[in-house]
Order: structure tokens, then sequence, then C-alpha cells
């Protein structure tokens, strides 16, 4: 059986319905949910802001108040993928301008089992439910159940997959078209078809040409649909620097390290010709400088100087937020650049910023009074932060899930330094883009990076600082 893609079925449904569609998306949606458990945590209305960098942006926020009620209002384009991040745990929601959600979380997982995750390092499904009113004919609940069944296929099956077991993937794709392959609504449509097409990719041996032929070919780029998206960033995997039709890496190389040419990086890689669509070739060409901007072969400077060129001067606005939001970053934390604000609450009430660290080196230390390492890294840090004081400064950020019991946790030490709670500020772990502990993070007396994950306590910071600082004897 062959699985048809309605080309542009988006632009079909938005020409249909442009009117009605455009009176609608100049009302805000709005969400009350509710979730038991997490009184006090921000709820926060998350969006990518592209697929390729992944860049998160915070669209909205409540806090949850003790009765577990949150509201959010957002005012969405005619349709918004979007998360819903409360502590750890992270919910999808496809919103639509002018419609009210009334969501039914499920319960806040215990402080007992939040003390035994990383809070940071991913995110844990979360999973709601639709009022009665809500739920009728509504796309979201038919893509918890289009998720559902294929993330249980893939558990069952995935080393069928793996081993491009055929039949097995087929009797699944005719089943899984069947169930929702006649689905008129135009994300879901898209859906489907992209989970499909991530399947066959994965079992099928597809070459790159019937790949374009089959799903890319005509077709739109859809920059703001995960699937169509996780799709995308599969068949580009790499691409750059394994395809290398009519081109070689030698070249690839050195049109990057002596050129530094947008125009002549494009000219090289649309020789390839599934390349020769303006748009996706500049596509490409973004995941692939992406990809290659760490590796020791290329030239940061002039990757950076393509992007900037890209983020200026393309055609496709997406492409320029794209190539803004890889530079953002690659550079956000490199030494010089300004560090991001703290925004935090001291023991008397007063915001804790970076510029009250003024004039001193700053070292933040983020950790949980749970983890041994943290604890026994800050005690050899106050064996001798004396020595140092008189040109280091330390604020420490705990990020245990509950404030109460660091507090307990810490009762029988007495640092020499101010020692915060994060009080479940994401936004400032995420600004800061801390995903494991302890972590330390020197600043430098003007408030910019010095080093992004400075040395630890026991792997010579002492002698480390003391060296740069002109204070080793």
């Amino acid at each position: 059986m062959r699985y048809p893609f309605v080309k542009s079925p988006v632009a079909a449904t938005l020409f249909l319905c442009l009117s009605s569609l455009m009176v609608m998306a100049q009302k805000p949606a709005a969400i009350q949910g509710t979730i038991q458990g997490a009184s006090g945590y921000p709820a926060r209305l998350i969006v990518w802001d592209d697929q390729i960098s992944y860049t998160e942006k915070k669209v909205a926020s409540g806090v949850i108040d003790s009765a577990g009620r949150f509201n959010l209002i957002f005012q969405p384009g005619l349709q918004t993928f979007a998360m819903i991040d409360i502590g750890n745990a992270r919910a999808t929601i496809l919103l639509e301008p002018g419609k009210q959600y009334t969501l039914r979380f499920n319960d806040y997982p215990p402080l007992q089992w939040l003390e035994t995750r990383n809070l940071f390092l991913q995110n844990e499904p979360l999973t709601y439910t639709l009022n009665e009113e809500n739920a009728d004919g509504d796309p979201n609940i038919l893509m918890q159940q289009i998720n559902r069944d294929y993330s249980h296929f893939l558990a069952k099956h995935y080393m069928d997959v793996y081993k491009k077991r055929t039949d097995v993937v087929n009797g699944f794709i005719d089943s899984f078209f069947l169930k929702y392959g006649s689905i008129s609504h135009p994300f879901i449509r898209e859906m489907v078809d992209y989970k499909i097409a991530m399947l066959k990719l994965g079992s099928y041996k597809i070459t790159p040409e019937q790949t374009w032929e089959l799903w890319l070919k005509d077709r739109d780029i859809l920059y703001h649909h995960p699937d169509y998206m996780e799709f995308f960033n599969q068949v580009f995997d790499n691409y750059l620097t394994t395809r290398l039709k009519n081109y070689s890496y030698t070249e690839l190389r050195d049109v990057i390290n002596e050129k530094g040419s947008y125009f002549a990086l494009s000219e090289m890689i649309g020789r390839d010709t599934i390349l020769r669509n303006e748009q996706l070739r500049e596509a490409v060409m973004l995941k692939g400088l992406g990809e290659i901007y760490y590796d020791r072969d290329f030239s940061r400077e002039n990757i950076q100087k393509i992007l900037s060129y890209i983020a200026s001067g393309s055609k496709f606005p997406e492409h320029r937020t794209i190539a803004r939001n890889l530079l953002v970053s690659f550079t956000r934390f490199e030494p010089g650049s300004t560090a991001p604000e703290l925004n935090l609450i001291d023991s008397a009430g007063i915001k804790v910023t970076i510029g009250r660290y003024s004039g001193k080196y700053l070292l933040l230390v983020f950790f949980t009074s749970n983890c041994v390492p943290c604890l026994s890294e800050m005690k050899m840090l106050e064996s001798y932060y004396q020595d140092l004081s008189d040109s280091l400064q330390v604020l420490a950020v705990g990020l245990d899930p509950d404030s109460g019991k660091m507090a307990r946790n810490l009762n029988g030490y007495r640092f020499p330094w101010v020692t915060l709670h994060f009080n479940h500020d994401f936004d400032l772990t995420d600004r800061y883009q801390i995903r494991n502990y302890p972590f330390f993070i020197l600043i430098d007396p003007k408030g910019k990076i010095h080093t992004y994950g400075a040395r630890t306590p026991s792997n010579q910071f002492r002698e480390w600082f003391e060296e740069f600082t002109g204070k080793k004897e």
C-alpha cells in the first residue's frame, strides 16, 4: 500500500479558511490547569524558536497556587506547538487562537522521587486529560493517541526496525495509516505522514535521492512541525561531511577555512542534485554548520562569519532566526561574554544580581545538598577560601526540589559565603544551561564570563586561579 502525501495541506486549508482564521488569530489562547503536588512551582509555556538549534523561548508563565491551579495566556499563530513545563516535567500541546483549554494533569512526582533525579538533565513526561467540553474533536487527544501507539510499537519492536524487518514494520504502518490516515486536520495529517516516513527511513534501504523524491521534493519546509523537523534532522544528520556529493571533505574544509564565504559554500554543496533548491540547501547548510562548529578541522571564526551573513541577509526569515540562535548558542558562554543575570532573593528579601559582586571574581557554584561530591567540593573550597577572599567571592545556588530540606541538610555546615535556594527559578537554570552538578562558573570583576565550567576545587582550582590572577608566588 502506498501512503500518498497531500502536498501543502496547511496551505490549502489556510486558503479555504483564511478569513475566519484571521479573525480568530487576534484572540489569545487560555490554559487553565490543575496539578497536585506542585504548589509554588512555576508553570511555564515554552515554544521552540527553531528546531535546528532547538532554542527554547518562554512565552507565558504562572505560579501554581495552593489548590494546584494555574493559568496561562498566550497569543499563538494559526497553530502553535508548545510545551508546558512544570519543574522537570513536560507535556506537549497544540494551541489554536481563541480556544480555552481546561487541563487536569497527573499528580506531580513526590519529593522522595524528585530527590533521586537530576531535575535539569532531561524532561520527564507529563500527561493530562482535557475536560469533556474541550475534548470533542480536539487535535491534542489525537496527538496523545498517535504518540502512544507509535511509542508502544517502537518500544516493542525496536530490534525489528533496527534489523530492517520490513514485514513487521509494514504491518504496523498498514494499521497505523488505516486508523489515522483519513484525519483531515492538517497538523495531525503531517504528524501521521512523517511518523510513517521516520519508520521507513529507519527500516528500509532508502537512498537520499529516494528520500528527496518521496518526502521533500516540491514540499514546503515545515519549520515549526516537530515530526517534520525530526525527520529533516534525521535525513540531514552530518550530511555536509558524509554525503560529499560532487565535492570532497578537503574542498569543504578549504571553502570554510580559507574563503569563509557563504556564496562559495552554497555553490559547492549545490552540486548535490538534492540541494538544488535554494531554500532546502540553505537549511541543510545551517544544520551542517551547527554540527561542525566544534570540529577542530574547521574555523569557528569563519563559521560565525557565514552564520552572521545568513542572520542578516537570508531571504528566508526562518533561516535568519536559526542563524541568530546558532550564533547565540555558540558564543553565550565564551570568555568575555556578559554573564546571564541571576535575580535571586537573599534572606533579607534583597535581589541578588551579578552587579552586586562587581570588583572581584565571582565563583558561581550550582549544587544540591544531597549530592556528596557537591558538598565535598565546597568543603575543599572552604579550606582555602579566606586566602583568596581579597580577589574572589563565592555564591552557591542550591537546586534542591525543597528549600526547607536543603536548609536542614546544610545545618551542620557553616560555609563563609552566601548560599541561596534557586526558588524553582527554572528560567535561571535555563539561562546558565545547568544540566549537571556540582557546576562551577567563574565570572570576572566586570560581570563577564571568564570560564564556563571552571576547574573544581579538587582539580587544582586554587593553583589555576592564583596563576592567572598573578597571586601565585
